[in-house]
Formats: structure tokens, C-alpha cells, sequence
């Protein structure tokens, strides 16, 4: 039989389109598919058309180096003679025949199983190479890598050290399943949503600690979701309700001035100054004596939550009359911790952030409870209520708002360095104007002493019901 070849580009219309007389043989190659071939004859006797798709190859003899030719049948053409029932290809399938048998293309099917066999090896032998290391030694080192690189270790040391059970700091950490983990989050979040949120945010980077140390195979909070849903607080109180607070507040201290039960006297001096300044629970509350100069209040850059080295810039907040009579009065009773707001329970230690929202949420529950508030708020909410009240009734700009609250300015460098100097005198205006509301509110409070000293009684007394000893006697 004659052969004829020719070089062209592998398409459906050019295939379709190529045929043979009788007696002949066309065999079609492609340049981009080396080997591939498209073989096309047709037969005499009937004169039926045949389409075949070839690979051919060269291999090397095993008892010497000659190059022997090979070939393979991949399959035929479809509508093509096909006597011995080889695969149908149109001209794509054939191209992916060719890329397996070329070994340019791995079977995927044997690709998948050789890959979940080898991570199956690998998870094993990972697995028992973590066998020696336990849950505390994984902790330990984690808190030891990040000492240097958050600036509040102490949060993650007691998210995981408060929820995390104790028989867990001695187990090999390669045996935690994340439905342990996930029964954990979840039961935590029932009764404390933000906890077990923040438990499994605090886990997530533990764990993909351990898979980069080569100590665990994967880690077991991935796909584990938020067991609680986290709602954007837009909680502002109204100016009824800061005079209010403030006058429940100012009775509170008077009754533990003559030694009855009340709120700490650093609690209620604490939560007033946030009132006063609106800066974030974390700086009022680790406040030093050394941050005060003369009427401004410079709090360092290691504790502010936006400046994320100790040598970045220091925000300084300009201290009203309501905010410096507070800290006078502090000065008066305690004179030798450098923290203003001293922790009545633990000597030369600040009051907690802790400690100040359970005192708030406390308080503001009951105030709800009794329908002389709205809802319930928190401490941060008293800085929202600040800004707020700034903008809406002092006319505060809000570049200026977000100046005082040391909010990041979305500015250049350069820009910055202009926008600066003028902010500080508007910083100076607006505290003295929230100084001024503030006083305000508290005088148009007065009408209401009465129904204040009241609820200060009864939430005293159901107090002492419960069984709680009085202010400064232990219990028995």
C-alpha cells in the first residue's frame, strides 16, 4: 500500500476533511504533538474509510544501544471502520491519550491515589514523631516565639490557660481531634460567646505553629466555625443616662467612704475617667503617675492597640476639670503605687479590664432592670458614647473626634505632618466642650438623686441577701 505524509494542525474540519483513494495511506502528524499520528486508509474490497490514531516511539534495546521504533494504537476517528473496537476519539480526546502515553500527563486517577497514599504516610510518621511532644511543650514554645511580637502575651496566656483543660497539657499534641476542640469552643461559647470565639482565634495560630515545627501533621482547628455570632456594638448612652450613671456612681463612693458595701472606690474613679477622656480600657486602666504632665495625660506607645512597635508615637490626651479632679482625689488616697488606678485586691497592680466590665456589666443590668436605662452597656461603650456626643452635640469635626480617640488618620506622611499641630488645639476645644456636656448632664441629673439613692440601697442590700459579707469583712 502507498503511504503519503504530510505535516498539518491537528482540527476537527482538517481530520473530517482528509481522505485516501483505494490502495493508499495518508498519515497526518502535527509538530506540537510529537509521535502523534493520524493514520487514513481505505479499503478496496468495500471501500470503507478508516481513521486511526497512532503513537509512535522510539525505545532503546536493552542488549544494546540501537533505537527501536514502536508504536501504539490510541483508537479511531469517530463514523471510522473499527474492526477491533478501539476507543472512539474525537481530535481533543486523541491529544489527551497522547499527553498519557507520552507520560507528558499523569493519569489522574493514579495521580490522586498517589498522593493520598504518600499524605497518608506522611500524616503517620508525623504522628509518631509527635508522640514526645505534648500540648504544654507546644504551648510554652509558642508563647516563647510570640514574647517579643504581640504586645500583650498575657490575653492569649489566659484565654488558653483558663479554658483549655488541664489533662490536655500533658497529652501528645498529635492526638487532639478537632471534634474535642470543637465540643470545647462551643460549650464555652454557650454560656461566654466572645471566650470561645476568641479561644478558637488563639488556637488557629498555635496549632499552625505546631505544623510548621514538623510537630503535627495538620492542624485540627481548620473548619472549625465561630460558635457565636459577633454583632457591631452601636451602643451610645443618652445624656439622661451618662447623669444618671455619674450620680450612681458618686453614691457608690460615699457609701465605701463610710466603710458600707459599694464598687471600689479604683473602679468607680477608673470608669469615670474613661467617661472623661475616652481613650480604650487597656490605657486608662495601666496608667501611670509618670503619664501625667501638668493638664495632658502622654500615654506610651507600648500601650496603645493601633502602634504596633515601642517606637512609634505617643498619643497625648488634655486632661478637663472633671478628669484632673479625679486623679487629685486619687492622689489623695494613695500615694505610693505608681498605677493610678491601684487594684483594691491585688497591692502594686492595676485594677483589670476584667475586673471593670464585670463591675459595668453588673451595673448595668440591674439600671435596666429597673427601667432607669435603656440596655445594658459596656466600658467601651462609654467611648463611643463620647465621640458620639462629640459630633452630634458639641459640632466636633470628626477628623478632630478621631484625633482625640487616636483613631488612625487615613493620611500621607506629609500630610500628616501639616494636619498635626493644627489638631492639637482642636483636640484642646473638643475635651473641653465634652468637659462641659458632661457637667451638663450631670447637673440636670440632680432632679433624680432621689431614685438613684434608692437603686444604690436595694442593689446593696439584695447584696447582702445573697449572702455576700459586707465591705471589708471576710467571709466566714
Amino acid at each position: 500500500m502507498t503511504k503519503t505524509r504530510s505535516t498539518t494542525r491537528f482540527t476537527e474540519a482538517r481530520v473530517r476533511k482528509t481522505t485516501a483513494r483505494p490502495g493508499r495511506r495518508v498519515e497526518l502528524t502535527d509538530p506540537t504533538y510529537p509521535g502523534l499520528i493520524l493514520r487514513v486508509s481505505r479499503d478496496k474490497r468495500n471501500g470503507r474509510l478508516a481513521r486511526v490514531w497512532l503513537f509512535r516511539h522510539r525505545r532503546r534495546r536493552v542488549d544494546g544501544d540501537r533505537l527501536k521504533r514502536g508504536g501504539t494504537t490510541l483508537g479511531v476517528y469517530p463514523e471510522s471502520r473499527n474492526p477491533r473496537a478501539h476507543p472512539v476519539l474525537d481530535v481533543q480526546q486523541a491529544i489527551r491519550a497522547w499527553k498519557v502515553e507520552s507520560g507528558r500527563e499523569l493519569d489522574e486517577v493514579g495521580l490522586a491515589e498517589e498522593i493520598r497514599r504518600t499524605k497518608e504516610r506522611l500524616k503517620e510518621l508525623l504522628k509518631r514523631a509527635g508522640q514526645d511532644i505534648t500540648f504544654r511543650r507546644l504551648y510554652e514554645s509558642y508563647m516563647d516565639y510570640k514574647a517579643d511580637k504581640v504586645k500583650r502575651p498575657e490575653f492569649i496566656r489566659a484565654s488558653i490557660e483558663n479554658h483549655i483543660p488541664a489533662d490536655w497539657f500533658d497529652r501528645p499534641v498529635a492526638e487532639i481531634e478537632r471534634d474535642e476542640i470543637a465540643n470545647l469552643v462551643y460549650e464555652l461559647a454557650q454560656e461566654r460567646p466572645m471566650s470561645g470565639n476568641k479561644l478558637l482565634e488563639r488556637l488557629n495560630p498555635l496549632f499552625k505553629y505546631g505544623i510548621t515545627r514538623g510537630w503535627i501533621p495538620e492542624n485540627p482547628v481548620t473548619g472549625i466555625a465561630k460558635p457565636a455570632r459577633e454583632r457591631k456594638r452601636t451602643r451610645v448612652l443618652s445624656a439622661e443616662e451618662i447623669g444618671l450613671v455619674w450620680t450612681i456612681l458618686e453614691l457608690h463612693r460615699a457609701r465605701g467612704e463610710r466603710g458600707e458595701r459599694s464598687i471600689s472606690a479604683p473602679i468607680i474613679d477608673a470608669v469615670q475617667f474613661l467617661l472623661c477622656v475616652g481613650q480604650r480600657g487597656g490605657e486608662v486602666y495601666s496608667a501611670k503617675w509618670t503619664e501625667i504632665r501638668g493638664e495632658h495625660w502622654v500615654i506610651p506607645p507600648e500601650n496603645i492597640k493601633t502602634v504596633e512597635d515601642e517606637d512609634g508615637e505617643a498619643h497625648e490626651v488634655f486632661l478637663g476639670p472633671l478628669a484632673r479632679a479625679i486623679l487629685q482625689r486619687r492622689q489623695r488616697v494613695q500615694r505610693s503605687s505608681p498605677w493610678i488606678f491601684e487594684s483594691p485586691r491585688t497591692p502594686d497592680q492595676p485594677v483589670t479590664n476584667t475586673s471593670v466590665i464585670q463591675t459595668v456589666s453588673r451595673l448595668s443590668r440591674r439600671l435596666a432592670a429597673k427601667d432607669l436605662i435603656q440596655k445594658p452597656f459596656t466600658p467601651h461603650d462609654l467611648r463611643r458614647t463620647m465621640s458620639t456626643h462629640l459630633v452630634q452635640h458639641c459640632d466636633t469635626r470628626l477628623i478632630v473626634v478621631k484625633s482625640m480617640i487616636n483613631h488612625k488618620l487615613v493620611t500621607d506622611g506629609a500630610t500628616a505632618n501639616y494636619i498635626h499641630p493644627q489638631l492639637q488645639s482642636a483636640c484642646r476645644e473638643g475635651w473641653l466642650a465634652w468637659d462641659a456636656a458632661l457637667q451638663g448632664y450631670i447637673q440636670a441629673a440632680r432632679p433624680r438623686e432621689t431614685d438613684a439613692a434608692r437603686f444604690v440601697r436595694e442593689s446593696t442590700a439584695s447584696g447582702r441577701r445573697r449572702g455576700r459579707p459586707p465591705r471589708g469583712v471576710p467571709a466566714s
